[in-house]
């Protein structure tokens, strides 16, 4: 037999391991310094900015799985090598629905809804809207309102902004109108007005009968006696109104039925008298038709000479409603008795 021996020197590796690598992280994630155990290596792989420095850029690795390899020498010419994977997960594709400009009237809720997300939190101008945490949100506010949206993994991203535009609605204060009696025109008045300088465009009048009217002011002639509803309604070029609805008794007329004349032989005084029916009446004017006036329901007038005249009598109500009634009468003259006689005999 024979023997030989041999020493053999097991030199020691650096220490390679990549020690605060994330397992994953979002698209959008700010980039990341990562360590080794043994500094002065280089690192190599998807999303590392450069060899020496050990910055990992999210970004720049892209969506999906980054492999990153550091690999370090050691003064006694032994290396070693580490790889880690790190995933890149996308952002979330948030939308809001609906996504263009609101027009809304003070006090009308406007719904938006959020969708493509796990969680969500709304903001309104920037800052975030306390308990507004839910796919769907309503408001009464104006403002430029986002959601940040939140998937499973933990990855955000905001939505562009709604801009919610609120306008004053108008204010109908009162609406006026004069006793109404039926077949004469009634003027309708109001007191309107909107707020924050704003202004009304249309007024849209109902008068209960079937008819309507526009216009600040506006008139309506009620052919029936009876009780009217009358709606106003008042509307601003952003579509915001306010309705205001007003009750109107319409009362009815007197009816003139006939004028029975008497004595109509000049110069005896003529009798007029009046019969009248409907709304009851409380008070008469005469007109003679040559100059002289007379009042009550039943009159007596003397002309001062023969002839056809046009007499008229207005009659009004106890609620302020006329009639006025056209008549004619014919003043006879009396005949001239005489007779011619001659002599006779017995």
């Amino acid at each position: 037999s024979n023997t030989d021996s041999l020493v053999v020197t097991v030199l020691t590796s650096p220490d390679a391991t990549i020690a605060n690598a994330p397992m994953q992280v979002c698209a959008d994630a700010s980039a990341i310094l990562l360590n080794a155990a043994t500094s002065g290596g280089s690192w190599s792989g998807n999303g590392m900015a450069n060899a020496n420095s050990g910055l990992f850029d999210p970004q720049l690795a892209g969506t999906g799985t980054a492999q990153v390899i550091y690999q370090v020498n050691g003064s006694n010419n032994c290396s070693a090598v580490d790889t880690v994977n790190i995933v890149v997960n996308p952002l979330p594709q948030v939308s809001v629905s609906p996504n263009t400009i609101q027009q809304a009237c003070a006090g009308t809720p406007v719904t938006m809804t959020a969708s493509g997300a796990v969680n969500y939190q709304w903001m309104n101008n920037g800052n975030p809207i306390s308990g507004a945490n839910q796919a769907n949100y309503t408001t009464t506010t104006a403002g430029s309102y986002t959601v940040m949206g939140t998937d499973a993994n933990g990855c955000g991203a905001a939505t562009a902004p709604v801009q919610v535009n609120v306008s004053p609605n108008p204010s109908i204060f009162q609406i006026n109108a004069p006793t109404v009696c039926e077949g004469q025109a009634t003027a309708f008045t109001q007191n309107s007005g909107i707020g924050q300088g704003g202004v009304i465009s249309t007024y849209q009048w109902d008068f209960g009968n079937g008819n309507t009217g526009s216009g600040f002011q506006t008139s309506e002639t009620y052919a029936s006696a009876g009780q009217y509803t009358v709606q106003l309604i008042a509307t601003t070029p952003e579509g915001c109104a306010d309705t205001a609805t007003q009750q109107v008794t319409v009362h009815a007329n007197p009816l003139v039925d006939s004028v029975i004349t008497s004595g109509v032989c000049f110069p005896t005084p003529i009798g007029f008298d009046a019969y009248t029916s409907g709304a009851q009446a409380a008070g008469y004017q005469w007109n003679f038709g040559n100059g002289s006036t007379g009042i009550g329901q039943n009159v007596n007038h003397a002309y001062a000479t023969p002839g056809v005249y046009y007499y008229d009598l207005t009659v009004t109500s106890t609620e302020g409603c006329a009639t006025t009634y056209n008549g004619s009468v014919a003043v006879d003259a009396k005949p001239n008795a005489d007779f011619l006689s001659t002599n006779g005999c017995t």
